[in-house]
Order: structure tokens, then C-alpha cells, then sequence
């Protein structure tokens, strides 16, 4: 049966070159999924830090408000000084030219 040996060496190196190629696949998709849960800790973290930065733009937002806010203030507050200040000197025109009559 020295056939049979040769069709059973023939078998057994089937089977060895299958159980490699299943080995080799199983280590490409346990690395393939270390990947994704590198890939998905990675997202985590980006998701993480945009929340940290979309808090520090709404943060800058309302400084920027208020900033625009004491700005409109000072505008009314300076309008408002030269109106005063137009008025006195129309005030003292007025004044200078009673007093030469």
C-alpha cells in the first residue's frame, strides 16, 4: 500500500497548508481588530477634544459678546459727551456774545 501512504502524506500536507492558511487569517483579523479599536480609541479621543475646543469657541463667543457689548456702551457714552460738550460750547458762544452787546 505504498500508494495509500503517498495519497495520505499528500493529505496531511493539505491539511497542514490549510490549518497555516487559517492561522495566517486568524492573525490578519486579530491584528485587522487591535486596528479598529486602535481607530475607534483614536475617534474617542478626537470626539473628546472637539467637545474641549466647541466649549473654549463658546467660551470665546460670549467674551467676544461682552467685548462687543463695552464697545457699543463707550460709543453711546462718547456720543453722548460730545453732544454735551457741542451744547456747553454753543452755551458759552451764546454767553460771549451777550456779553459784548
Amino acid at each position: 500500500r505504498p500508494a495509500g501512504a503517498a495519497g495520505d502524506r499528500l493529505a496531511g500536507a493539505r491539511l497542514e497548508a490549510a490549518h497555516a492558511a487559517a492561522r495566517s487569517e486568524a492573525a490578519r483579523a486579530a491584528e485587522a481588530e487591535r486596528q479598529c479599536g486602535l481607530h475607534a480609541e483614536h475617534v474617542t479621543e478626537f470626539q473628546r477634544l472637539l467637545g474641549e475646543q466647541s466649549a473654549e469657541l463658546l467660551e470665546l463667543r460670549r467674551g467676544l459678546v461682552l467685548v462687543q457689548e463695552e464697545l457699543e456702551r463707550r460709543d453711546l457714552a462718547e456720543a453722548e459727551a460730545h453732544g454735551c460738550i457741542a451744547e456747553l460750547e454753543s452755551q458759552g458762544s451764546f454767553s460771549q456774545q451777550e456779553g459784548s452787546k
